[in-house]
């Protein structure tokens, strides 16, 4: 897999995790879409965040795509909803829970 191409979510981009996860991405070329409070797009863009999108905003869901990998820097958002997001075959990783597994597939925590 080329990496430039590979699309990856940020879930609460601005908090320490998220800057750090943003940060690694972009350093492995990664194509980096953050979700964070719109009072924060600006620092986090300038981290290297290809999209930002902000979560306060109604109908913020209906904006993302379907990425490679789905990182949660807060372990809080609902991962029945942050799955729509992942592609086929690919991963959500919360990053506080334990490892768990739905339908068959692992969900791996960082």
């Amino acid at each position: 897999m080329h990496l430039s191409s590979t699309p990856i979510l940020i879930y609460v981009a601005s908090c320490a995790a998220g800057t750090a996860a943003v940060r690694i991405a972009k350093a492995k070329g990664l194509q980096v879409t953050a979700v964070c409070n719109g009072q924060n797009a600006e620092r986090v863009k300038a981290l290297g965040a290809d999209h930002v999108i902000d979560y306060t905003k109604d109908g913020y869901d209906g904006l993302l795509l379907k990425y490679d990998a789905v990182f949660d820097a807060s372990g809080k958002i609902n991962k029945t909803k942050a799955k729509r997001h992942v592609k086929q075959n690919e991963s959500l990783y919360p990053s506080r829970d334990k490892v768990w597994r739905e339908n068959g597939k692992k969900i791996y925590t960082i």
